[in-house]
């Protein structure tokens, strides 16, 4: 997920917004600032999974695909105006959208017209973490294999990470060297599939 904060690249523009910009990578390491914007990817984990039935296939998705938000600060900010926001999701419904994005006014009015965007992106990892409702979710038969091979990414990349037990050899092997199956889970290192394999074909070719 994206969130794209783009400011006014004008030669009037206040030392106020442009400090801003430049302290949000400090507040936000991921933010990639260019000459008039910043990219940052807020990640979006359901607490508990939601299960989703297509014909036969059933999912379990913990993972969301990115929240892009676009920001843009507008000339009078933040004395007068506060930012402008844009937010879209591929299965986040647009009541969700609407809240999120009126929460940037609110935040701007209750801390009294001063610059509020790390204020503001964090209030949203705050709602996205805390208060997120699963019907807020709409995933269709159009973004469903998106939104599959996405959570199957994120699961993956962690499963790699971490160390697991053979169930054949019962050694301790890095992820990444392992499968597990999608149904039941169970894990097996490559080094002992590869043996079965072997042992299978071998076995199969002296028979005939």
């Amino acid at each position: 997920m994206n969130i794209e904060v783009h400011s006014i690249n004008t030669d009037n523009m206040t030392d106020t917004r442009t400090k801003e910009l430049e302290l949000l990578s400090h507040t936000w390491p991921e933010i990639t600032i260019t000459q008039d914007s910043a990219v940052l990817e807020l990640p979006l984990e359901l607490q508990n999974p939601i299960e989703i039935v297509r014909g036969n296939k059933k999912h379990s998705i913990s993972h969301l695909p990115p929240l892009i938000i676009s920001i843009t600060l507008p000339e009078g900010y933040p004395e007068k105006l506060p930012p402008t926001v844009e937010i879209s999701h591929v299965v986040l419904r647009n009541d969700a959208i609407t809240k999120l994005k009126k929460r940037a006014a609110f935040v701007w009015e209750v801390y009294e017209r001063v610059p509020i965007l790390s204020v503001y992106l964090s209030d949203v990892m705050e709602f996205l973490d805390n208060h997120f409702d699963p019907d807020y979710i709409n995933i269709s038969n159009n973004n469903l294999e998106q939104v599959v091979a996405f959570d199957l990414q994120v699961k993956q990349e962690a499963f790699n990470k971490q160390s697991h037990e053979c169930e054949l050899c019962l050694e301790p092997k890095a992820g990444s060297d392992c499968y597990q199956t999608q149904d039941c889970g169970h894990v097996f290192c490559l080094e002992c599939l590869r043996e079965c394999f072997t042992f299978h074909i071998e076995s199969s070719g002296t028979r005939l």
